[in-house]
């Protein structure tokens, strides 16, 4: 029997197992799919026949409704990791709503727990994972929006139920995955900043747990892209040359792709002329290895001809890819290339025409689309920094606990002892004691308040890379333009500043009108305990401009004193 005959035999041989017991309160993992989920992380095409042998042996007769939608989940991944189709959709589906069910359940338990909290990490592992491969089965039908919404959700599961410490092994590799693809969704879509943002995180996840030997280079390759798109190529060449430093070797087509890569980065930027790109080219592409690599390299050797004006030779290759390969965008590129080739050469381009107006619409996202994928991003941004709110507001106030209550435990005590052993007479000078202790506690507060302000997600992010990159005054700012703050972030760090001091921003601009927006958005960074040097890098003014900022904010406070010391004052700490 061929294996996809197998295939199609488990998927209905499973979902009349997954059926069978409908009891949701069974939620062990049996060891036999253990066995076969760990194999599937290291050797997918072995892990697949291994389920098959399974559903055709005597543990399968007897599956609980659990891990009957455990074996569905399985049979989709393996299914996409072997680059099949996912013939047992509707199953899947069920087996996400049977996973949602335990993991978001509200009830509570005799104790008043939330019920949530009872459930074992590897079944809330298990709920990601079916939204990621419901994403997965949306992707491959062209339904961006909805696989862009399973992707995040995913993320969100995992980032309710887990502590950041927590997500290593699998999990870590999962959570670069689902990075992963939805910065490639994003890209495809031209949404450059979001693709950038979760190649970055796709990387921080891959450092951890790698998704493979090439894993990083392939991330920072493709931040490089993005930057190339948006025209960035200093940024561009900064990311490509991690990427070189991140490969292990060099004989296999990562690196023949980030070659080419570079090879048209150095063309674009202008570090190399035409025909100087296309040697390069011609070389990489001898060493082609499969003839889907071959196309690959045809086709951007193609484009580089087109570039020169030599129209003979561009046709050559593009004709080539556009008749041969099957991969629809390389088709698209081809003609899209070789119509206007002919445009320029006064020559009719019909063929072309009909292909792409067949193809183009049905690639390119419509703006409404890159609209809606850009509002849920942006959804799941805020809810990540909600929760990082919430937890640090709630280890606050703990923090604050834990130093507080010992000391006015012990404050009054002592008050009580005085008063009893001095008497009446003496009320007055304890009084006196109690003020300056309840003094104490409020510079105790105050310092808290600061720490409280600094362990904000922006501003840990700002102090970070302050500490980590060590600007220099005397470098020029523009070299630290990765690290220019975007409005948003000002915006979110006077929020922050006006959180833990009282609208500390509207204080400032009612104590002194002459105070521009800009000032306030310094003001806010020296509130940091910002240098000067870091200040430039973050605001992206030349050291001289904002040391004069920082003494013109000095003179309309009326202050000699240091001006992060005279932010604090006003502050109140």
């Amino acid at each position: 029997m061929k294996l996809k005959h197998l295939i199609l035999f488990l998927a209905m041989f499973l979902a009349a197992c997954s059926s069978r017991h409908p009891d949701p309160v069974e939620t062990r993992l049996i060891a036999s799919l253990q066995a076969i989920d760990s194999l599937m992380w290291r050797q997918p095409d072995s892990a697949l026949m291994v389920l098959i042998d399974f559903a055709g042996g005597p543990q399968a007769d007897s599956l609980s409704a659990f891990d009957g939608h455990y074996c569905q989940l399985l049979l989709s991944e393996l299914l996409f990791k072997n680059d099949y189709a996912q013939t047992n959709r509707e199953e899947l589906l069920k087996a996400v709503d049977y996973f949602d069910s335990i993991v978001m359940s509200d009830g509570r338990d005799a104790d008043g727990r939330d019920a949530v909290n009872r459930v074992s990490t590897d079944i809330v592992f298990l709920d990601a994972r079916a939204h990621y491969i419901k994403g997965v089965g949306f992707y491959e039908n062209d339904s961006v929006v909805e696989a862009c919404a399973e992707y995040l959700k995913a993320l969100e599961v995992m980032e309710e139920q887990f502590e950041e410490k927590d997500l290593t092994g699998h999990c870590a590799k999962f959570m670069s995955l689902t990075y992963n693809r939805l910065a490639d969704l994003f890209s495809g879509q031209f949404m450059t900043e979001p693709a950038i943002d979760c190649f970055k995180k796709s990387i921080h996840f891959c450092k951890i747990e790698p998704t493979s030997k090439y894993g990083i280079s392939k991330s920072y390759s493709f931040i490089g892209k993005q930057y190339d798109m948006m025209e960035k190529y200093d940024s561009a060449s900064i990311y490509y040359r991690l990427a070189l430093e991140e490969l292990p070797d060099r004989d296999n087509i990562a690196y023949r792709d980030l070659f080419s890569i570079i090879v048209i980065h150095n063309h674009y930027s202008k570090k190399s002329n035409v025909e100087s790109s296309i040697d390069s080219m011609r070389m990489i592409a001898a060493q082609a290895a499969t003839e889907a690599e071959r196309m690959t390299r045809l086709l951007t050797l193609g484009a580089l001809f087109n570039e020169a004006g030599q129209y003979d030779s561009a046709a050559f290759y593009l004709e080539n890819v556009y008749k041969n390969e099957e991969d629809i965008e390389s088709k698209i590129q081809a003609a899209e290339l070789l119509k206007k080739q002919n445009a320029t050469l006064g020559k009719k381009a019909d063929e072309y025409d009909a292909f792409l107006s067949k193809h183009t619409m049905k690639e390119y996202g419509s703006k409404a689309k890159v609209s809606r994928l850009d509002n849920m991003y942006q959804s799941h941004l805020q809810k990540g920094k909600d929760r990082m709110f919430t937890k640090e507001k709630h280890s606050a106030r703990k923090r604050v606990a834990y130093m507080i209550i010992p000391i006015v435990l012990l404050t009054v005590f002592a008050v009580f002892a005085i008063t009893r052993k001095l008497g009446r007479k003496r009320i007055s000078e304890h009084k006196l004691a109690l003020e300056r202790t309840e003094a104490t506690l409020s510079e105790i507060k105050m310092k808290l308040d600061m720490t409280r302000f600094a362990d904000e997600p922006i501003c840990k992010n700002i102090l970070e890379v302050a500490n980590k990159q060590q600007f220099k005054s005397k470098i020029d700012y523009l070299c630290y333009k990765d690290y220019a703050l975007r409005r948003e972030q000002l915006i979110e760090l006077r929020e922050a500043a006006n959180l833990h001091y009282d609208n500390f921003t509207t204080r400032l601009k009612n104590r002194f009108p002459k105070m521009t927006n800009d000032d306030i958005d310094y003001c806010c960074l020296y509130l940091l305990g910002l240098k000067d040097s870091d200040v430039s890098a973050f605001m992206q003014k030349d050291y001289s401009t904002v040391r004069y900022r920082s003494n013109k904010i000095k003179s309309i406070m009326n202050t000699e004193k240091n001006l992060t010391e005279a932010l604090y004052n006003m502050a109140g700490l």
